[in-house]
């Protein structure tokens, strides 16, 4: 995806690549509905060399039903998942964070307690 370029993915408009690693690539989106309906949303798009392996594509989906179970401030919702032209998706809730990475890694650093997970 280049800079400044929508991409169509089913019904969500990919408008900027916001990471990749070893399992998938993070999209910020836009979900499309009737009546002019649209939502900022995250898609997380598995990589096609995990997606062919029947294994962890059950890992998947049952990330997805743990997900979706799950409800608490401190975590993304899931609107949806699936499959588009033969990519595993997962459509989540888009949360801009800003942190302060000093205190995080002085967190780390000082703090027995501390725990940071992101996505």
């Amino acid at each position: 995806m280049k800079e400044d370029q929508v991409t169509q993915f089913g019904r969500y408009e990919l408008t900027e690549r916001l990471a990749i690693g070893g399992m998938a690539e993070l999209f910020r989106a836009v979900m499309t509905g009737s009546s002019g309906f649209r939502k900022t949303v995250a898609i997380k798009v598995i990589l096609p060399k995990l997606g062919q392996h029947d294994k962890f594509r059950e890992m998947f989906h049952q990330e997805g039903r743990l997900m979706a179970a799950l409800h608490h401030r401190n975590l993304v919702q899931i609107y949806d998942i699936g499959e588009i032209n033969d990519e595993l998706f997962m459509c989540i809730e888009f949360m801009l964070l800003i942190v302060d990475m000093d205190h995080i890694v002085f967190s780390l650093l000082f703090d027995k307690n501390a725990v940071f997970c992101c996505l």
